[in-house]
C-alpha cells in the first residue's frame, strides 16, 4: 500500500514537470476583452432580467407556503429521525467502535513514529 502511494506520488510529480515543460503560451492580443465587448448587451439585460423574475416568484411561493415552517418541520424530522436511530443501538456496539477506534488510531500513530524514526 505504502509503495503504491510512493509510485503514485512520483508519477504525480513526473506528469507534472512534464505539462510544465511543454506549456505553450497563446498570445491573447486582447481577443479575450473583444469577444466580451462584442456579446449583445440586451441578451444579458434579458437574463438579468429573468432571473430577478424566477427569484422574486420562487421567493412569493416560498413565503406563500409557508416555508419558513415547512423546513423547521423537516429539521425536527430529521433531529428525530437521527435521535431514535441513536438510541436503538445498544450500548455495548457504540463502546465496541469507541474503543476499536482508539485502538486502530493509537497503533497508526505508533506505526508512523516507528516509521519516522527508521
Amino acid at each position: 500500500m505504502i509503495e503504491q502511494n510512493k509510485d503514485q506520488h512520483t508519477d504525480d510529480e513526473l506528469l507534472a514537470s512534464f505539462f510544465t515543460q511543454q506549456k505553450i503560451e497563446i498570445p491573447d492580443d486582447g481577443f479575450s476583452a473583444g469577444v466580451m465587448r462584442r456579446l449583445p448587451r440586451h441578451a444579458r439585460r434579458l437574463n438579468q432580467i429573468w432571473s430577478t423574475f424566477c427569484f422574486a416568484i420562487a421567493m412569493a411561493l416560498f413565503l406563500l407556503f409557508d416555508g419558513i415552517a415547512e423546513l423547521r418541520h423537516v429539521a425536527s424530522d430529521i433531529i428525530a429521525d437521527i435521535t431514535t436511530t441513536l438510541a436503538s443501538i445498544p450500548s455495548t456496539l457504540i463502546m465496541t467502535v469507541v474503543v476499536g477506534g482508539i485502538i486502530s488510531i493509537t497503533w497508526l500513530l505508533a506505526f508512523r513514529l516507528i516509521k519516522k524514526v527508521v
